[in-house]
C-alpha cells in the first residue's frame, strides 16, 4: 500500500529480533525518515515522520530483549511487545492499521 493513500492516521508496526544489530537497525529507520520526508500528503508525512523520529529515540533508550521486540506506533500509542517465543523477524510497515498477524501465532495480542 502506498503511504500517501492511507485513508486513517499511519500506524507503525515493527518486529525486531533479539539478534538484531539495533544501530545497524536505527540507520534502517533513518533511511525510512529521509523516504517518508517525500511523501505528498502533508498530513501523512507530518504523521509518519514525528512516529519514526519519536520511535527512533525510543530505540536509544530500549534494551532489545533476547527474545526480540515488537514496537506499535500510531499519534496516540507507542507500545512495546514481548512474547515468551523468539520473535523470528525483522520487519517495518507502515499501514492504516497495526499490522499484529505475526504474533497472533503468540495469541499475545
Amino acid at each position: 500500500m502506498e503511504k500517501s493513500k492511507l485513508k486513517s492516521n499511519p500506524h507503525i508496526s515493527i518486529y525486531i529480533t533479539g539478534k538484531t544489530n539495533i544501530d545497524e537497525y536505527t540507520i534502517k529507520l533513518c533511511n525510512e525518515l529521509l523516504v517518508a520526508t517525500t511523501i505528498k500528503n502533508k498530513k501523512t508525512r507530518r504523521l509518519i515522520v514525528e512516529e519514526l523520529s519519536y520511535i527512533i529515540n525510543k530505540l536509544q533508550l530500549i534494551k532489545i530483549p533476547t527474545k526480540g521486540l515488537a514496537i506499535f506506533c500510531s499519534k496516540n500509542t507507542f507500545r512495546c511487545v514481548t512474547t515468551d517465543k523468539p520473535i523470528m523477524l525483522t520487519l517495518y510497515r507502515v499501514d492504516n492499521t497495526f499490522f499484529t498477524q505475526p504474533l497472533s501465532i503468540y495469541n499475545d495480542v
